[in-house]
């Protein structure tokens, strides 16, 4: 590929307002110039586009991940496309149609006594450790997005009707949504704020080893490394998302109406949540406990 191309790669990133999605364009981006480079493609152009998406379905990446490598190449088309190369050149890159992805996938989410212990797992006598109760309350208790736990601030929390909330918080898509707050999570994160002597700005910030904190607050990726910790030392795979998922499966099965399960995760629609906790395929009583015979 050609300097000029690569050399845009920075302004088409820039462009993006989340940092999450910053980063997965970044890698989408770095990974197909790396192919071009590696497979002597040398023109930024559709069929140049169209071998790389083949060689991603070669890969066995999923549909997920090849639309997300084809938005962040439209991007970079139309950033060309501001800067000289031809209309017709960037129609036909733009032009091209995402993959289908049929079906739903399940995706992961945690028993209600693994959540438990996840929720334990930090020594809460440390200023490291209250943080970390204070970041999974947030992640669980809240049904967060990693980025938006990184994005609360003091003045977010809030006590609404005798309700502790996280008020005006603004998500994916740029839409606001007000969070309840369980009991428990509000006492974390007021016991995390009063060790850590925080009284404005980001509530979770990163300890150093005296277990002090600054000014500054943590970042998506620095979230995603303390859940994978805590569960990788009691023996199971976790991630921040699968935090969020765990809120809405509990809460279903424990009696929560979908509607509020959406008004808490900010969907726009009650569809969307469906189609998240996959409602409509009962693990409890399949189809295949009902066969009357045994193998």
């Amino acid at each position: 590929m050609d300097t000029k191309t690569t050399a845009l790669v920075p302004l088409t990133i820039r462009a993006v307002a989340s940092p999450h999605t910053r980063r997965t364009y970044s890698r989408g981006l770095r990974a197909f110039l790396a192919w071009t480079e590696d497979a002597g493609q040398a023109s930024f152009s559709r069929d140049t586009v169209l071998a790389y998406l083949d060689h991603l379905r070669h890969k066995g990446a999923s549909a997920v991940t090849i639309n997300q490598h084809l938005t962040a190449i439209k991007l970079l088309a139309k950033e060309a496309g501001a800067r000289g190369m031809a209309h017709q050149d960037v129609q036909s890159i733009t032009s091209i149609p995402g993959i289908r992805q049929h079906g739903v996938r399940m995706g992961h989410w945690l028993s209600q006594e693994q959540a438990q212990s996840l929720l334990q797992a930090p020594d809460g006598a440390h200023p490291r450790g209250k943080r970390d109760r204070a970041l999974l309350a947030l992640l669980f208790g809240c049904a967060l997005r990693r980025a938006e736990a990184a994005a609360v601030t003091v003045e977010h929390i809030q006590v609404l009707d005798g309700r502790a909330v996280i008020h005006d918080l603004i998500g994916k898509g740029g839409r606001v949504r007000t969070v309840p707050m369980p009991a428990w999570a509000h006492e974390r994160v007021l016991e995390w704020l009063e060790a850590a002597e925080i009284t404005e700005g980001p509530v979770l910030r990163p300890v150093n080893k005296a277990g002090r904190s600054n000014g500054r607050g943590m970042t998506d990726s620095g979230i995603y490394w303390v859940v994978k910790g805590y569960a990788e030392q009691l023996g199971f795979e976790c991630a921040p998302h699968d935090l969020r998922r765990t809120f809405g499966k509990l809460g279903l099965k424990g009696g929560a109406d979908i509607r509020q399960i959406q008004k808490t995760y900010g969907h726009s629609a009650q569809a969307t949540t469906e189609r998240y906790l996959a409602t409509d395929l009962d693990l409890e009583h399949p189809a295949c406990d009902y066969l009357g015979v045994e193998g």
